[in-house]
């Protein structure tokens, strides 16, 4: 007797689900106002049904599902709107942080000089000034300016200071006053660079370090840009 191979019959593979995309806050209100819809359209249809007169645990059924949806819609609608309000105001610190081109740590460094207090602190998830463990820093020494390719171009340099966790700079036009100093830079590295510059003109610059409390400002330097 011949045995026969029989072909073993394999289950077909499902395709592998595609990734969902991130719901966005229209998407969300879009998704949202479609549940509104149906909702709406199944209280003008189900009590017209024969069905919910003759059986009134239907009718019961069916409004217990009513007010719960209208919880959830609620709810949802609550959550739409808070990221709505979330997206706008991280988009207006982003622009806010662009503007003074902070990037992370020069901005928590800025809150924490803010926060004088400990509860203050506390209430920003940021530590206080007195408890951040760097050592106090001296005031920079020596600027050096080095002028770049491009006319209006200069980077202002100076020695890295030992326990200094950031910097923080400011300009001045000629001659300097004690009102017609600017903050041009805040960050951890000891160089910033500044473009667009009018050519020619007379500009006082002086930089001071952060350590747990800031320094006392270094001598002013200037520079005529070219």
């Amino acid at each position: 007797m011949i045995a026969h191979k029989h072909k073993k019959i394999g289950v077909p593979k499902q395709p592998k689900p595609s990734k969902r995309a991130r719901t966005t806050i229209a998407d969300g209100n879009a998704d949202f106002q479609g549940k509104i819809n149906i909702q709406n359209g199944l209280r003008a249809i189900v009590p017209l049904s024969p069905k919910v007169a003759q059986y009134p645990a239907l009718g019961t059924t069916f409004d217990a599902w009513s007010a719960t949806t209208d919880k959830a819609a609620v709810l949802y609608k609550t959550i739409i709107e808070t990221e709505a309000t979330l997206e706008q105001l991280f988009g207006s610190l982003g622009t806010i942080m662009g503007q003074y081109s902070l990037d992370r740590a020069s901005f928590l460094l800025a809150a924490q000089m803010a926060c004088p207090t400990a509860d203050e602190a506390k209430a920003l998830g940021l530590s206080t000034i007195a408890e951040r463990k760097s050592l106090v820093a001296g005031a920079p020494v020596t600027l050096n300016f080095i002028f770049g390719d491009v006319a209006g171009d200069l980077t202002t340099r100076w020695s890295r200071v030992p326990g200094a966790g950031a910097y923080v700079g400011e300009q001045s036009v000629d001659p300097p006053t004690e009102e017609s100093w600017e903050q041009c830079y805040m960050g951890k590295s000891p160089s910033f660079k500044l473009t667009g510059l009018p050519v020619g003109e007379k500009l006082w610059f002086r930089i001071r370090s952060v350590g747990k409390t800031p320094s006392a400002w270094s001598a002013p330097a200037f520079v005529v840009t070219r």
